[in-house]
């Protein structure tokens, strides 16, 4: 995974460097920001499912993300109907890939358009994360 997140930081256009500085990110804290909507915004993938993956300590919920803890079943709404089920693990692969086919010009969302909008996450809408999900749990953004 490093390697891919390398390369993605390689072809970071010149417009979204500062400086000398070197971009890069954490897919898992993407991974945790933009799926704590799925259950409401999900389209051809639907959430049916979900554990947010909230930390459990002393008998009570807190606040925190418990990352290993995550896991979010899908069903294929525009396919055959299967089952798949996403952790936190499907979830960073979904970021990564997802990121790489925009920044390379794979694919188009009016509001992820460069690095630095990608790492807004108010820019991350239910179709970006659906083609997240898609790219997770089926390799590739198949429907959309």
């Amino acid at each position: 995974m490093e390697n891919i997140e390398k390369n993605l930081i390689e072809k970071v256009r010149p417009t979204d460097k500062m400086g000398r500085v070197e971009l890069s990110y954490n897919a898992t804290e993407i991974a945790c920001e933009v799926t704590q909507n799925l259950p409401e915004c999900s389209i051809s993938m639907r959430c049916i499912s979900f554990k947010y993956g909230l930390e459990y300590v002393d008998g009570k919920f807190t606040d925190k993300i418990a990352p290993e803890n995550m896991k979010f079943v899908f069903v294929d709404e525009e396919g055959d109907s299967k089952r798949y089920t996403m952790t936190i693990k499907e979830a960073e692969k979904g970021v990564i890939m997802l990121i790489d086919k925009i920044l390379n010009g794979k694919l188009f969302f009016t509001g992820c358009k460069s690095f630095a909008d990608l790492m807004d996450m108010g820019n991350w809408d239910s179709e970006v994360v659906d083609a997240m999900v898609q790219c997770a749990v089926l390799g590739d953004v198949i429907y959309g």
